[in-house]
């Protein structure tokens, strides 16, 4: 009990040190999820500074800010809102892992994960800025910590109707989460096929809870836009930032650590709306922008099969790059960067042992977790990446090293 108080308060000193550090991040908006949020204050989840209905961005977040907003927003600046929102969120999520260890263990290793997880530089850094990666990972962790313990086919409802919740939840903060919902729920029929129909019930009431979580977005979305969209507008533009001729070219066939520039970036964008608008006219609909930008950036991938594949090696470098890169590394003593960079290869050094000796150990719930990481991987082969997109890993990655270092420990106490 002492140890686990202890990693708690020492996941809040960590995040409030990022926050005093960084403090004026929160006041930006890179994403517009405080533009939206503010625009619910006024009710309606609209574009920022329009009265435009909107699916761009998923609606949870912006909603929870919302929620902070309500009561006074004179005087509760939309900067306090996102700190106090992902401070919040870091708790949530060491306290998810603290309550498995106590309730259900095993205890040493989720303390250790807890431990590691409470110095994470990314998710330290991710703490001051108005962004979904905290309260994705924390959704994602939680639904993982039911998951990954399935020894059977078949869930207690409860379990099930929360990890559904969960799911839910973490589709209406990320969409990325849906190729790992699929991947899932092909590996629990192909794992436990001499039980095909328990496990295809829980299936069904997972599905079903996660369908009841979902729906009033999607309703949302038909009556407004007049498409059910199940996930954003947004799709089309991040496939697009990705693949296309002036990405593969300045950046993705380039050496490793370049970045694109920022005028090249505004150009590139400036450019493409100028063929957008030409192609649809100034007043198409953000689905018929969506789809449009999709359709260029399949034509780019197939007019230019080795630029795509340099892009997709660029992107599997960039999702599990050890330090930060462009500005934002640029922004760091190069000490710092080293730190970093040797935490994380001690992480994944860590993970892939870790891993090695759960395999070996024949318990269950690898295949939870590494299929979590696969759907996350594939993902990103393709949509456009960057080091950030990875912090939903970390909780995964970090109980995969702790089982290593447990293995270390019990090996030492048997001597």
């Amino acid at each position: 009990m002492i140890a686990a108080v202890g990693i708690l308060l020492l996941t809040i000193a960590t995040r409030q040190a990022a926050v005093t550090v960084w403090w004026s991040d929160a006041s930006t908006d890179p994403d517009a999820y405080v533009g939206i949020a503010e625009s619910l204050v006024g009710n309606c989840y609209c574009t920022p500074g329009t009265t435009s209905p909107t699916a761009y961005r998923p609606p949870l977040y912006p909603y929870l800010l919302a929620s902070w907003l309500l009561d006074n927003p004179e005087q509760r600046p939309s900067a306090w809102a996102v700190r106090g929102l992902n401070l919040l969120f870091s708790v949530l999520l060491a306290g998810a892992l603290l309550c498995a260890a106590l309730l259900r263990g095993p205890k040493r290793v989720l303390l250790v994960t807890g431990a590691i997880l409470a110095l994470d530089p990314l998710l330290i850094r991710a703490t001051p800025v108005p962004m979904t990666e905290l309260c994705f990972t924390t959704l994602t962790t939680a639904a993982l910590l039911l998951l990954g313990g399935q020894r059977d086919a078949c869930l207690p409802p409860r379990l099930l109707t929360f990890a559904g919740c969960l799911l839910g939840l973490a589709a209406l903060c990320r969409p990325t989460i849906w190729p790992f919902i699929g991947l899932y729920s092909l590996g629990l029929l192909v794992a436990h096929r001499r039980q095909l129909r328990a496990a295809a019930v829980s299936l069904a009431v997972m599905w079903l809870v996660i369908a009841v979580v979902v729906s009033p977005w999607v309703i949302r979305n038909q009556l407004v836009l007049g498409h059910p969209i199940l996930t954003t507008t947004h799709g089309g533009y991040t496939l697009l930032l990705g693949n296309n001729p002036v990405f593969y070219d300045e950046v993705a066939r380039q050496p490793w650590g370049t970045v694109w520039d920022g005028a090249s970036l505004d150009r590139w964008q400036r450019k493409m709306l100028a063929e957008m608008n030409a192609d649809l006219g100034p007043n198409a609909g953000e689905v018929a922008q969506d789809r449009w930008q999709a359709k260029r950036a399949w034509r780019h991938i197939a007019d230019d099969p080795a630029g795509f594949g340099w892009a997709v090696w660029y992107r599997v470098r960039s999702l599990w790059s050890l330090s930060p890169r462009g500005p934002a590394g640029e922004a760091l003593p190069g000490v710092v960067r080293g730190l970093i960079a040797l935490w994380y290869a001690a992480l994944f050094a860590g993970a892939i042992a870790g891993a090695v000796t759960w395999k070996r150990s024949r318990q269950p719930g690898l295949w939870v977790l590494l299929l979590f990481i696969a759907a996350l991987q594939l993902l990103h082969l393709v949509y456009w990446t960057d080091t950030r997109m990875r912090a939903p890993l970390h909780p995964v990655l970090a109980v995969l090293a702790a089982v290593a270092i447990d293995s270390v420990e019990r090996r030492r106490s048997q001597k």
